[in-house]
């Protein structure tokens, strides 16, 4: 929903389902806010949402929420 932070990359997938996967290249924590809401692939615990934390190193692999 905003440019991304330096050292932060998002590469989005389609098929029949949508993934995003967003990458901190960066020593430092980012959050990052998407347009649409996404659930986590790797992590269950967290509720579908739009607000990601990203530690520094580190990755999220993102589906998008259905409807």
């Amino acid at each position: 929903s905003a440019p991304l932070p330096e050292n932060v990359i998002a590469s989005a997938f389609a098929n029949r389902v949508l993934y995003l996967v967003l990458a901190n290249y960066g020593r430092q924590p980012v959050e990052i806010a998407t347009a649409d809401t996404f659930a986590s692939v790797t992590d269950t615990r967290p509720a579908p949402g739009k607000r990601w934390n990203l530690p520094g190193r580190s990755l999220h692999i993102l589906r998008k929420a259905e409807r």
